[in-house]
């Protein structure tokens, strides 16, 4: 550590909503990813997912393919970065890094 903190990363657990998460469920591959990435749901929900930035900031909304639990996401249009999947009570963390 120094005093210039800009260049300093910290991880912190980030709740979306008021109900305790059912944990770490979504798998990501690969990881990090770069133009884009497999989502894997441990069983399938009719509802949307919402990817969020690390401080909780939501960047989009996906609608899940009918009747998939994996699906490919387009990551290009993200920045470089930790982002946050949500669906329902389950949720994962994946990473874009682009060349």
């Amino acid at each position: 550590p120094d005093a210039d903190h800009e260049d300093d990363v910290a991880c912190h657990t980030i709740y979306l909503s008021d109900e305790e998460p059912a944990g770490v469920d979504v798998e990501f591959a690969p990881n990090p990813a770069s133009d884009g990435i497999w989502i894997t749901l441990p069983e399938y929900h009719q509802t949307g997912g919402y990817i969020f930035d690390v401080a909780g900031k939501p960047m989009q909304q996906l609608e899940i393919p009918g009747g998939q639990t994996r699906f490919f996401w387009d990551t290009s249009s993200l920045k470089n970065g930790v982002y946050i999947f949500k669906i329902d009570r389950w949720y994962g963390k994946f990473v874009v890094q682009h060349p």
